[in-house]
């Protein structure tokens, strides 16, 4: 599914090329402008206390040259204890760079912070109250929430989208169970954040483990590939971690078959497990950037056996799986009668979520308007205005997923303006489990 090859150059970054000797470097956040390639890096001194963020510099994106500049509170930039997981965000419309960064709140609370300067050198802390809370975070979900963390952001129309997770139990707690901890998504202007909605927990993956983080998010055929690491924290066995990705509109997301990185043999740097990363992507497109190759670009913190954990890796891909890629098993399609005004079907009760495919075709430049709306077995509307299409001339589109609760039946309604225009075909594409089988 994932066709991926490791860069000759691995591992790009070692904590031996680092003065300060760090002996973990991990979660890298990439932002190239101008050709100019930028990677902020948590990096961990023995002192666990003195946990900061490290710019290195590149002119091709592999080659890496360690920068003066660091960010958090063992420079005095902070007044926190401890800094995790960058968000590194480039906004060209005010040419401005801005630093998400997660401010230690210990086992409990916590909250999310944010910098901001015209350039990767000249980062401040914006001077406001945290971006984001853990209290915001438990009032819209409800339950614990310890420790959030953004990971990453794109822009969906006029929206900035932040994606992150947090904890809902203590950090390796044998007491805790599986998935307790939650991969969310927040809405707002930079620095100015509000929960919007949970998409997933570690459950959903296949060998589903207790951790889900580092997450990832760029644009690709009208949909967001979101990339996420999930882990399972085993007694008596070792900590495994690999890498999935999910699909969808931004909001809502469903898994893709299939890792993302394969691990290599034990006792080489071709690590033991891979901690998630970040793609190189386009600042205003949010597209993954292809290098000279056509490949594109995912930076990844790799642990291995040996002494020098922590090192910062490339993976290059020539394909990326789409929502269109689930298997057969986990899918069920049905054309619907072609005419104007609403055509109703009934669903599935296996159906978990639904997706609108339709090939139009209009005259004279007149559009014509699709909406899905969903009911449950009563004929209350549950959703409407879902993956709705509207468009003129001859194509064929698809809508966006949309997550099904108790609903039983699918709605689809076509608008056309003139008797010239038709639609050619529509067909509603159900989806059984949100866990699509690991073909590995």
């Amino acid at each position: 599914m994932w066709s991926s090859s490791k860069h000759d150059a691995n591992p790009l970054i070692t904590p031996y090329q680092n003065p300060a000797a760090e002996y973990e470097q991990y979660q890298p956040a990439v932002v190239r402008v101008d050709g100019d390639y930028f990677m902020f890096v948590k990096s961990d001194e023995l002192d666990q206390n003195r946990r900061r963020f490290r710019l290195w510099r590149s002119t091709d994106g592999i080659e890496w040259r360690l920068t003066d500049t660091t960010f958090g509170p063992a420079d005095g930039s902070l007044s926190v204890n401890e800094i995790h997981h960058p968000v590194f965000v480039y906004e060209a419309s005010e040419n401005r760079y801005h630093l998400y960064y997660r401010a230690d709140g210990g086992e409990d609370g916590g909250s999310i912070g944010h910098a901001v300067g015209e350039h990767p050198t000249k980062l401040r802390d914006d001077g406001r109250s945290p971006a984001l809370t853990s209290e915001e975070l438990e009032e819209k979900f409800g339950g614990a929430c310890r420790n959030p963390q953004l990971t990453d952001m794109v822009s969906i129309g006029s929206t900035n989208v932040y994606y992150g997770f947090y904890w809902t139990k203590g950090w390796a707690d044998p007491d805790a169970g599986d998935s307790h901890c939650v991969l969310f998504c927040a809405v707002g202007d930079h620095g100015d954040l509000r929960p919007r909605g949970v998409i997933s927990t570690a459950d959903a993956f296949p060998r589903s483990g207790t951790i889900i983080g580092n997450v990832s998010v760029f644009a690709a055929d009208d949909q967001y590939c979101l990339t996420a690491m999930v882990g399972r924290l085993l007694e008596n066995e070792p900590d495994q971690r690999e890498t999935y990705a999910m699909v969808g509109d931004g909001f809502e997301f469903v898994p893709v078959s299939g890792r993302v990185l394969d691990t290599g043999p034990p006792g080489t740097w071709e690590e033991k497990w891979v901690y998630g990363g970040s793609w190189l992507k386009d600042n205003r497109t949010h597209d993954t950037v292809q290098n000279i190759d056509g490949r594109a670009r995912f930076y990844y913190n790799g642990q291995d056996t040996a002494d020098n954990n922590g090192s910062i890796g490339l993976a290059e891909f020539d394909d990326i799986p789409s929502l269109d890629r689930l298997t057969e098993i986990n899918a069920w399609s049905q054309s619907i009668p072609l005419q104007a005004g609403s055509n109703t079907i009934a669903l599935p009760t296996d159906t978990k979520a639904v997706r609108l495919v339709v090939e139009y075709r209009t005259a004279d430049g007149d559009e014509v308007t699709t909406a899905l709306s969903t009911a449950d077995a009563q004929g209350n509307n549950v959703k409407t205005g879902i993956s709705g299409i509207t468009g003129s001339g001859q194509q064929t589109k698809r809508g966006a997923v949309a997550r099904l609760g108790t609903e039983t039946s699918a709605t689809l309604t076509i608008t056309p303006k003139s008797a010239k225009d038709e639609i050619a075909a529509a067909t509603v594409i159900g989806y059984r489990s949100f866990v699509a089988p690991d073909v590995r």
